[in-house]
């Protein structure tokens, strides 16, 4: 049944029963924190800052929720010009940073930069994030050799991901402070897990809201962690009042590694809520969706048909398409390999049949994502070289490397089975 918004009388309207949706965020401020930011600047021969869209499916995912309601959103820098224009900023007493916009529009939300010294930044991001925390998540550590927690990754815990966090929970006060009200913030994702519980204790009343965009394992996978970060975690997390994962088996996940960790909570596995030191965390499952209009606009748009022009030269009779990070948690060597099987056991679609691979390398920094890289290149090249007909010009896959959205979506709109 479709949902009936709450309304209230129109400022002045008296009782002639005109009506408005009530702001849900009830005058509030909004503020989103997250690793990756919604635009990355680069510094122009003029010496001005452009902008484009960040990348990354946190930035695609909650971009389309909160544009209209134009937040502060603290991010990393994350390149030279993020922090050239975090530094700028600093210079000219800029508070907030709003990117250019086109015919002077207002930017749909402005940002406040996290700036790590490079060696925090990478203790926080390459060591503890990814793959640390990455892999245990995506259940993907080698489990008898791996991890392996050493001095170094204690050192990174201090002094990138706990230092890091905090740098986080400073800006989002900051930025708080600018409102009478206490602001919604909303934190994303496994980078920040400790800035809720950060924030909780210098301000009781602040209205919290972590979601997690990847899975949560079972308690026991935790214990790859050793106790005292596995339970900062679970304490961090239940600063929050709200705590949303993509399933409900992760949100059931989430509640027993905090029972099995975290002395002294109550979890109501029916009502969904872990209780820990008089407050109640509210634990809810939000499958996240798209902004449909915005992906229909840019399929169609005229930069997607431009490469549809070319990427239908690589379809054939029957094609398949895959589109996604080339990253070890997404599976691509083994669904090339069970490409090869397909092919082994039916040579009648030799010819007939290509598979379109069109893959973003992510997180070149680490080297377990360089090596996964390396690894699907050398699966097609072996798939291609073994079954591969010169006489037909055929060859069975076409990996396409790069990050393009347009591309990604003009894609979408040619193939028999999507993988």
């Amino acid at each position: 049944m479709p949902t009936v918004p709450r309304v209230r009388p129109v400022d002045g309207a008296g009782d002639n029963g005109l009506t408005r949706p009530v702001d849900p965020l009830g005058g509030r401020m909004l503020i989103i924190a997250s690793n990756r930011g919604p635009v990355t600047f680069s510094r122009e021969s003029d010496g001005t800052f452009s902008s484009r869209k960040g990348s990354g499916g946190v930035v695609t995912a909650v971009s389309a929720i909160a544009k209209e309601r134009q937040p502060v959103w603290i991010a990393a820098a994350m390149t030279d010009g993020d922090r050239e224009r975090a530094a700028e900023a600093d210079r000219l007493g800029e508070v907030l940073i709003s990117p250019p916009t086109e015919g002077g529009a207002p930017p749909d939300f402005r940002v406040r930069f996290v700036v790590p010294s490079a060696e925090s930044y990478h203790q926080y991001y390459n060591v503890i994030s990814n793959p640390l925390l990455w892999f245990l998540q995506h259940y993907l550590w080698d489990t008898p050799r791996s991890p392996d927690i050493t001095f170094e990754t204690w050192t990174a815990w201090r002094d990138g991901y706990v230092a890091v966090n905090q740098m986080f929970a400073d800006e989002v006060l900051a930025a708080s402070g600018e409102s009478d009200l206490p602001p919604v913030i909303m934190l994303q994702d496994y980078h920040l897990y400790l800035v809720g519980g950060m924030i909780r204790e210098r301000v009781p009343d602040a209205i919290l809201q972590h979601f997690v965009h990847i899975p949560w394992p079972d308690p026991d996978y935790w214990r790859l962690l050793p106790m005292d970060m596995r339970r900062a975690i679970c304490e961090g997390m239940l600063g929050n009042d709200i705590c949303g994962f993509q399933t409900p088996a992760h949100a059931r996940s989430f509640m027993y590694t905090c029972e099995a960790y975290v002395p002294g909570v109550v979890v109501d596995y029916t009502g969904g809520a872990v209780t820990w030191r008089g407050r109640r965390t509210e634990v809810r499952a939000y499958p996240i969706s798209i902004d449909v209009e915005a992906v229909r606009r840019n399929a169609y748009s005229r930069e997607a048909r431009g490469h549809e022009a070319y990427l239908t030269t690589h379809a054939n009779k029957f094609t398949i398409l895959r589109v996604d990070r080339a990253e070890p948690s997404k599976n691509f060597v083994r669904g090339f390999l069970a490409f090869d099987r397909f092919l082994e056991c039916h040579p009648e679609f030799h010819g007939k049949v290509n598979f379109i691979a069109i893959t973003v390398p992510s997180r070149l920094d680490v080297p377990e994502y360089q090596n996964y890289l390396d690894d699907i290149s050398a699966s097609v090249g072996r798939i291609n070289a073994k079954y591969a007909n010169v006489a037909l010009g055929w060859q069975p896959i076409h990996l396409i490397m790069g990050e393009n959205y347009a591309r990604a979506l003009a894609a979408m709109k040619w193939y028999d089975v999507c993988w």
